[in-house]
């Protein structure tokens, strides 16, 4: 069977699109991860599912008005693991 992780494999500590939930669900037999692209303002490809990062960071906006480096401001991770927003060519 092949197993995908939706936007990868999280848990209390770990969040979606996150670069710790691509490397759990491969640590744990994945066979794959879906992700999201979107662009920022600078024309950065990031992995996010939401146009919007409110829901899956600290910050607020649309991240097509956002440059990446001021994505960076922003906690995309739990409380106990921060995490940034991973760019797709990193």
């Amino acid at each position: 069977m092949n197993l995908i992780a939706h936007r990868g494999l999280t848990n209390e500590y770990i969040k979606e699109n996150t670069l710790e939930a691509y490397k759990n669900a491969i640590k744990n037999g994945y066979n794959g991860i879906e992700i999201d692209i979107r662009k920022t303002k600078d024309n950065q490809l990031v992995c996010i599912h939401d146009k919007f990062i409110n829901r899956t960071s600290n910050g607020k906006g649309n991240i097509n008005n956002l440059t990446y480096k001021e994505t960076l401001k922003y906690n995309f991770g739990t409380k106990k693991k921060k995490s940034k927003i991973p760019l797709l060519l990193d």
